[in-house]
Parts: structure tokens; sequence; C-alpha cells
């Protein structure tokens, strides 16, 4: 269950500052160059029920969707989490849907990302 806001609104706003630090472009870059794999991988993992890459895809996403703010994504990548930890696979495929979802908002709120 969600239980916070899609974006975390300071995190984004400092993000689009324009003064905003190498180190949080590059955050935004690596989330952007990155994040399209993970789904890939998460897909590929889920396919062929590869449930250790399809935690640490998981992992790796909520990490990094945290850093540039996205609190819905991290949120649904650690209810993916606690479906693996439950054995509810089944519910996996729409929170999945949620997820590409989530991060292509997301991404569209990023300043200066080339989302595809």
């Amino acid at each position: 269950m969600l239980t916070t806001d899609q974006f975390d609104p300071k995190q984004i706003q400092c993000l689009h500052d324009q003064h905003m630090s190498n180190v949080a472009r590059q955050l935004v870059d690596l989330f952007v160059i990155h994040t399209p794999g993970l789904i890939a991988m998460m897909d590929e993992a889920l396919h062929v029920y590869d449930l250790r890459a399809l935690r640490r895809a998981l992992v790796r996403l909520r990490g990094s969707s945290t850093a540039v703010g996205g609190t819905q994504l991290a949120e649904l990548c650690a209810s993916g989490e606690y479906l693996l930890d439950t054995g509810r696979l089944r519910n996996f495929p729409a929170l999945f849907v949620r997820i590409k979802r989530a991060y292509d908002d997301l991404c569209h709120q990023l300043p200066d990302a080339k989302c595809d």
C-alpha cells in the first residue's frame, strides 16, 4: 500500500534548481540511463522466474528512485520486494505495470531528462 505522495516535492525542486550541482545532474543522468535496463531486467526475470535477479533490480530501482525524489516508485519497488518475501508472485504483473507507469511519470518530472 502506498503511503506517500508520488514525488518528493523538495527533492524534485532541488533537481530543477538552475544551480543544480554536478552530483545532482549525475544522479538524474544515471537514473534515466540505467532505469530502462532495470525494468527490462525485471521483465526478463519475471518471465524466467529468476527471483534473485528480480529482487536485485527492485532494490536498485528503489534506491535510485529515492535519490531523485521518486517516492511512489520507491514504494512500489518495496511492495515488489514484499511480494517476493511472501511468495505472492501472482500479484507481481499488475504491480509491474504500475512500476513502469511510475517510472515514466517520474522521468518526465526530472530536469533535462531524456525519457523514452
